[in-house]
């Protein structure tokens, strides 16, 4: 009898496993595919303003750190082996937040944006996602988890430092 509980308890601990490794993989899959639509927006923006070789090497960085992040998140997908401290992740929410930024930054792509437009939409965004970031740095037990999402944080935090000071320098 306690041969087939421990079997029993078994069965049900790896379909807990797989429930929280699928609810990990869609969090960090939902925010690597962010990190890729802020690498194409500021690609496109590099496009734009192409001709002010100051904002087009900004533009530049910022994608190549935002294609960093798509990397780090890939990476985390790949060994992601941790526990969820709360799994209220909502995932509609998510979901909604990555359907918005893509429609925007489709409608931006149509159309001539000015600095200023451009900026001020960077930032918004890049404030969305600092939020998002520090949202998820308290779902995880595992300091790896925590510490990709604090650095990503990190990095949002210097992207709207950056872009506040391009906006402060452009309005003189």
């Amino acid at each position: 009898m306690f041969k087939k509980d421990k079997e029993e308890k078994s069965v049900l601990q790896k379909k807990v496993d797989s429930l929280i490794t699928h609810e990990i993989n869609f969090l960090l899959n939902i925010c690597k595919k962010m990190e890729f639509l802020m690498a194409r927006l500021y690609e496109h923006f590099s496009e734009v303003f192409k001709d002010d070789e100051e904002l087009y090497k900004l533009w530049r960085k910022m994608v190549i750190e935002e294609e960093n992040h798509v990397k780090h998140f890939e990476l985390a997908m790949k060994v992601s082996s941790d526990v969820i401290e709360n799994l209220s992740i909502d995932k509609r929410e998510l979901t909604e937040r990555y359907t918005k930024i893509q429609e925007i930054i489709d409608e931006v792509r149509k159309k001539m944006i000015s600095l200023d437009e451009a900026i001020d939409l960077a930032i918004s965004l890049e404030e969305n996602f600092e939020d998002i970031h520090v949202s998820m740095i308290s779902k995880f037990k595992n300091p790896s988890y925590k510490k990709l999402f604090s650095s990503m944080k990190s990095c949002d935090e210097a992207h709207i430092e950056i872009l506040k000071q391009i906006e402060k320098k452009n309005k003189r």
